[in-house]
């Protein structure tokens, strides 16, 4: 009979393979153009993080990769494990159709997270570039945050697609006081072709300057 100590910790790895797309913590920042982009594979391959930061003079990519969490070290913080697990608890089916609405549920799933940051190991990579060199580059992140929701999800070509798999991509566009959130899965150049083309672009001067980097052969 498996113990209720190893169970937990069997179900504690699903909820963080669900869930723990724990984003490193970003610092607030005053850059004319600000993208953050979260990736999130369908499979059990690591999450991670695209950030990129226009200034006036320099150009700024942060490339994050969440590599593990530290079990041990959650273990050892009795507080931080019991309240987990009380939090875990309360997800299970038999009360989420009892008590707890989405909202709930979701506000759970947050609370989780939030903990887990503390315990996720993430590498870090970043490339700063001069405005200068990269006007094409930036006259397409200008072309990204002009553009509008609808836009960028190109919600008419998705009615017509059936997808089952795909990696999820979540992107926050800050310039000025416009803020655009926009979610899609699978973007291509047929469905999302502005988006695509920012992921493509990014990539390839991600590379030019890593190209030896963990992190570009791991690509986003």
């Amino acid at each position: 009979m498996i113990s209720a100590k190893y169970l937990f910790t069997g179900l504690l790895l699903t909820v963080c393979s669900m869930i723990s797309r724990a984003a490193p913590i970003r610092l607030s920042d005053t850059a004319e153009i600000i993208i953050n982009i979260s990736i999130s594979p369908s499979s059990f391959v690591h999450p991670s993080w695209l950030d990129i930061y226009k200034r006036k003079r320099t150009l700024k990519l942060v490339y994050t990769v969440q590599d593990s969490i530290r079990f041990r070290a959650l273990r050892a913080n009795k507080v931080d494990f019991i309240t987990i697990k009380k939090y875990f608890e309360l997800t299970e089916p038999t009360k989420l159709q009892d008590s707890l609405n989405s909202y709930k549920r979701a506000e759970i799933f947050r609370k989780i997270d939030s903990l887990l940051k503390k315990y996720t190991v993430y590498i870090i990579d970043s490339v700063v570039l001069k405005t200068k060199s990269e006007t094409e580059y930036i006259h397409l992140l200008e072309k990204v945050t002009k553009a509008s929701q609808a836009e960028l999800e190109n919600d008419n070509i998705h009615k017509t697609m059936f997808m089952l798999d795909g990696t999820g991509y979540n992107f926050v566009i800050k310039s000025g006081l416009k803020n655009t959130t926009v979610w899609v899965r699978a973007p291509s150049r047929e469905s999302n072709p502005l988006l695509y083309r920012l992921l493509d672009v990014t990539r390839r001067i991600y590379e030019s300057q890593r190209p030896n980097s963990l992190l570009t052969k791991m690509r986003f």
